[in-house]
């Protein structure tokens, strides 16, 4: 008999963090790209991420989140 089980999926695709990755096309999302984008910014996006996916799985955590 199967098991239930939730699954959740949440767009994480421009996720990046500030450091220059030479295999990646993460560019703009350096401190000197297009989108100034810096240590406080991305702190500011894993918290507001954290936040969402704590108030959405909220009282039960999923068994899997998809990006």
């Amino acid at each position: 008999m199967f098991q239930p089980f939730s699954l959740m999926f949440y767009n994480t695709g421009n996720f990046y963090d500030t450091v220059d990755d030479p295999l990646t096309m993460d560019d703009d999302f350096n401190p000197d790209g297009f989108r100034k984008w810096t240590e406080k910014r991305f702190n500011d996006k894993v918290e507001k991420l954290t936040n969402v996916i704590t108030e959405i799985v909220h009282p039960n955590h999923p068994d899997i989140i998809g990006y």
